[in-house]
């Protein structure tokens, strides 16, 4: 069912988090899971919500998301009226790398302003979840609440910066706010999904530039905390912010576990994203493959572990993996071995290699290498 909402997602927001992987592509298109992009979890949570109008924010790197987007109709986002409207930087203040939510909203306002609907979801693509938004819509209308975020009780990621952790009331209101506080004990912490009155918004974002602000989280939320019905929403099951290889790693991980697959992939709101048609995995006389994730397209001839093959990944004979990340059409040679090592798309792997990390800083190999 349609509601009364627009969405916005920042689809570089958290970029400088996983330099490795976001130097030719952006966070949202950053490979997951074996066939999914980032994007697809905030996207597909908009999506089950009923939301129909998706405005997605770019300033750099974006041809690989455009790629994977498409018309939007594997979100059944392809639509006369709506669908995913694509805002590359055609403005100096969007396109520059310290470009801020508050910078990319300025240079959106001609969708916020045409829009029709009372209410506006802003998401950004560096986290795995998968929530009930439409819960989060609900208790946002019938709190009156001019802004709902949501957030997390837990020990705040390492990696980010300007990561807003709250001070909240008995009544769910947001009292505090405290930008990056160095604590180490659990707190509650912001996940990037707020959801704010459109009218609102628009005369913050307008009242911020002309006062010459660049941050919402500081130069909006904090300064006017008193004078906001600002409000917070925990999202329940799991929930993993992306800001390191080592997080990138241990998500990918993650899936391995049946409770945390249950979680994210539930029938009832299922993760989409777009299809590529091939065959089913190949597996030769003597391959052995434990606990892992294997794509449509593998060939597997060697011995696997703990790992996420992506599709159509080639591994040699008597070749050994063990809790690797091997993106798409990656060729690993014979008698190669790889521990803790993340390879991006179309990396070549000679026979005989040996490539070592570590579970807190894996190895990475960068696209279309040869090693």
């Amino acid at each position: 069912m349609k509601t009364n909402s627009i969405g916005v997602i920042f689809s570089n927001i958290g970029d400088h988090m996983i330099r490795d992987l976001t130097q030719r592509r952006c966070m949202g298109s950053v490979p997951f899971g074996g066939r999914y992009r980032l994007i697809d979890f905030p996207l597909s949570a908009m999506v089950h919500a009923g939301i129909t109008k998706i405005g997605i924010s770019s300033r750099n790197n974006y041809r690989s998301l455009m790629d994977h987007l498409g018309s939007g109709k594997p979100w059944d986002l392809s639509r006369k009226n709506g669908g995913i409207y694509l805002f590359p930087p055609y403005s100096n203040m969007a396109s520059g790398t310290n470009a801020t939510r508050l910078l990319e909203l300025s240079a959106m306002m001609p969708f916020l302003e045409n829009s029709k609907e009372d209410y506006v979801v802003l998401c950004d693509c560096d986290t795995v979840y998968n929530f009930d938004l439409s819960a989060m819509l609900d208790q946002h209308i019938q709190s009156g609440a001019d802004i709902t975020y949501g957030y997390v009780h837990g020990k705040k990621p390492r990696g980010t910066d300007g990561r807003m952790v709250f001070g909240l009331s008995k009544d769910g209101a947001i009292d505090e706010i405290l930008i990056d506080p160095q604590i180490d004990e659990p707190c509650d912490y912001a996940i990037n999904v707020s959801i704010h009155n459109r009218s609102l918004l628009i005369k913050m974002v307008k009242d911020a530039m002309s006062r010459n602000y660049t941050t919402l989280s500081r130069d909006v939320y904090q300064r006017q905390l008193d004078q906001l019905n600002m409000r917070a929403y925990k999202l329940d099951g799991y929930v993993r912010v992306i800001d390191s290889l080592s997080t990138y790693l241990t998500a990918n991980e993650d899936l391995l576990q049946a409770k945390v697959r249950q979680a994210l992939f539930c029938p009832e709101r299922p993760i989409l994203t777009k299809v590529r048609d091939d065959a089913p995995a190949r597996y030769a006389p003597g391959s052995q493959v434990k606990n892992s994730l294997v794509a449509d397209g593998c060939l597997i001839a060697g011995q696997v572990d703990n790992c996420i093959l992506f599709r159509g990944v080639q591994v040699g004979k008597d070749a050994v993996l063990s809790n690797c990340v091997v993106m798409q059409d990656t060729l690993i040679g014979d008698k190669a071995q790889l521990s803790y090592v993340i390879t991006d798309k179309n990396v070549e792997i000679s026979p005989a290699r040996t490539l070592i990390g570590f579970d807190s800083y894996p190895a990475y190999i960068a696209k279309d290498s040869l090693v």
